[in-house]
């Protein structure tokens, strides 16, 4: 199978105009999606499209939400590109430290359990209900507890936990969860390749300086993705056994801080008296 970076790419990519923001899972998407709804207006927005990406995945044809400024979704970059969406759309996303996004998101799949959302829960197919289920019976400050839910013995768990800013970015098929073995195996050098597909990737340190660097006020009740529960939480029993989960997103987090990603394609709608970006749709699309 072909690295996905080495696929072709539009010719005219980088001259579209929208963008379109890879949301991983609880690294403060929500902030970042508020961000341009504040500065852009709400119908020039739209939000969680990942039905849409899997429609176009699936059956082909053109994507629904074509001719928005900002788009974002909870969408793998593998298939991003099999629906075409960077013809169309500079990609951009934002990581977080693992261990932080990865107590965010146990604490927000946990709101279940205490009767949050229940409408989403009926939702869950039969292994993520299970899943869920386990985490009320565990005690956050128990080595053994965490150990037990540390354990790869569900797809559900893979998929909720197992490195997944560096699955999104750069596992070669979307929700293959075999091919997540292969992730431990990437270099520095074929990370940034893949990274250089994006219009950027930065950390959300780096996101945030960069806006008030730009002189873009960040929204006041602004907070970072919080889960729904305040059950889990980051401490020792968790980070032992946690640690060679988040080991590659860790590898990445560390070599995307080291870097200096270019935010301009964010800066020149969101910088204070930008003009609102004229649309430009990839021929035939």
């Amino acid at each position: 199978m072909p690295d996905l970076a080495d696929l072709p790419v539009h010719p005219g990519q980088h001259d579209y105009r929208g963008l379109f923001f890879l949301h991983i899972p609880k690294t403060a998407g929500s902030f970042v999606a508020r961000l341009f709804a504040d500065r852009l207006g709400s119908d020039a927005c739209i939000t969680f499209q990942e039905r849409e990406v899997q429609h176009a995945v699936s059956k082909g044809g053109p994507l629904s939400f074509l001719g928005h400024d900002f788009v974002s979704a909870h969408s793998p970059m593998a298939t991003l590109r099999t629906a075409g969406v960077p013809h169309h759309y500079r990609i951009f996303t934002v990581l977080r430290d693992p261990l932080d996004r990865l107590v965010s998101h146990l604490n927000w799949l946990d709101r279940f359990n205490h009767g949050i959302d229940l409408h989403s829960h009926a939702a869950l197919k039969r292994g993520m209900k299970d899943f869920v289920r386990s985490l009320a019976g565990l005690d956050p400050d128990s080595t053994a507890d965490m150990r037990r839910l540390f354990t790869l013995d569900s797809l559900a768990k893979a998929r909720m936990l197992f490195n997944i800013q560096s699955a999104m970015l750069f596992a070669p098929r979307a929700g293959d969860i075999l091919a997540l073995t292969d992730l431990d195996s990437l270099t520095a050098a074929q990370m940034h390749k893949r990274l250089s597909r994006l219009a950027f990737c930065a950390t959300l340190d780096q996101f945030k300086q960069g806006l008030a660097a730009a002189g873009v006020e960040i929204p006041l009740d602004e907070r970072v993705n919080g889960g729904k529960s305040r059950h889990f939480r980051r401490n020792e029993a968790l980070e032992a056994a946690a640690e060679r989960y988040v080991a590659q997103d860790r590898k990445l987090v560390q070599m995307v801080a080291r870097t200096e990603p270019d935010l301009s394609p964010v800066l020149q709608r969101l910088r204070p008296g930008a003009a609102r970006p004229e649309i430009r749709l990839a021929a035939g699309g």
